[in-house]
């Protein structure tokens, strides 16, 4: 970036930044540039920035991640010159963990390389091995790429490497090029009945170098967190009926098909890898770019809403509640312990019951029936 004088071409001062994460900005803090987590959109400038780090210390890798077949060979750098620190396996690099930097580093198994200079950011890039069978592999919809420590299960959340590869100027997206998106996360399955299928649903999350939430924007959705990669094994076998209801209403999960890779070992990914097409789509939460609704009272009308709760099956790890005959568990709000959240509680599970007899004794009718209780303009299915 550059401040050009107005014949176009003196540049008067320039300076280059670094790539930056969701909810991250370039600053210069206390006479020198940084990396915060501040953002102010909208805002002046702040002249300092809190949890800043020195982006002058931002460490570059040759190439980006991507898949590799035998080997592949990366070398680090940083404008800086501070020392740098790497780990392989997507955690913090510190002075008890990682590997002081050298030289190249040449990589013979998958690796999801994180690196930092003295008082800078960390980087991170996935470089995963492949067999050579899959050298040539490519696809017209976006690829993933996931990686398990174990078994997964739906109690127990695996550690993953997760990569995306979305399809190029050719319209294809090859296996072996850079990743879109490649970091640390995890991933469990899901479902009771769906749970039992072969292909299973697996809900991913993404995260940092310290295990924390990392938001990120994967195939041109709103940056966030949560994740689902749903497999339509046995109830939607064409693939349409799911993504094609989404597009109808008001707010609904965005979705996109992919082709997916998954395995519960580190070995090189193979055609046995291959797990088909799933629909990469947003978890139903409250957020930004999301279920954008809140609710912080117990008088009418705001106790009316937003609430954003699912037709589930008693779960002991969420607040289960009962509301017209049906077993629903709250998403928001979820802070149960709250006296006030119980009142909202209460007032929802009424209400629903009311109308769940309202539509059985009369149906459509404008005034008693189900239009008494529901904007349908505005009603939301997912």
């Amino acid at each position: 970036m550059a401040l050009v004088a107005p014949d176009g071409a003196d540049i008067i001062t320039s300076v280059t930044f670094p790539p930056l994460e969701t909810g991250h900005r370039y600053v210069l803090a206390d006479g020198a540039y940084a990396v915060s987590n501040d953002p102010t959109p909208g805002e002046t400038n702040a002249t300092n920035a809190t949890n800043a780090t020195n982006a002058t210390n931002v460490v570059t890798f040759s190439i980006k991640g991507q898949a590799f077949t035998d080997k592949i060979v990366v070398e680090m750098s940083s404008p800086g010159g501070g020392s740098i620190r790497y780990t392989t396996d997507g955690k913090r690099p510190s002075l008890f963990n990682g590997t002081n930097y050298s030289g190249p580093i040449t990589l013979t198994k998958t690796a999801l390389l994180t690196a930092s200079a003295t008082g800078g950011p960390f980087t991170t890039e996935a470089f995963i091995q492949i067999a050579p069978e899959l050298e040539n592999r490519t696809s017209d919809i976006p690829l993933v790429i996931a990686i398990a420590d174990g078994r997964l299960s739906q109690t127990n959340q695996r550690e993953m490497t997760f990569a995306v590869i979305e399809p190029g100027t050719d319209g294809r997206a090859h296996l072996v090029s850079e990743f879109q998106i490649s970091t640390r996360g995890g991933i469990r399955t899901r479902g009771e009945t769906s749970n039992s299928f072969p292909k299973k649903p697996l809900p991913v999350e993404f995260w940092d170098v310290n295990g924390d939430d990392r938001p990120l924007s994967p195939l041109g959705m709103p940056g966030e967190v949560d994740w689902v990669l749903n497999a339509r094994y046995d109830f939607d076998r064409t693939l349409l009926h799911n993504a094609w209801i989404y597009e109808l209403g008001q707010w609904a999960p965005r979705t996109r098909f992919v082709e997916l890779y998954l395995s519960e070992i580190e070995e090189p990914i193979s055609e046995t890898n291959y797990n088909g097409i799933y629909t990469f789509m947003e978890n139903i939460q409250r957020g930004k770019g999301r279920g954008d609704v809140e609710i912080d009272d117990t008088d009418k009308p705001a106790i009316t809403g937003g609430y954003v709760f699912r037709k589930e099956k008693t779960d002991p790890n969420t607040w289960n509640f009962s509301g017209g005959g049906e077993n629903l568990q709250m998403i928001y709000p979820r802070e149960e312990k709250r006296s006030a959240r119980h009142q909202q509680r209460d007032w929802l599970s009424e209400y629903l019951g009311t109308m769940s007899d309202a539509i059985r004794d009369h149906g459509s009718n404008s005034e008693q029936g189900y239009p008494a209780f529901i904007n349908e303009d505005a009603f939301q299915f997912s």
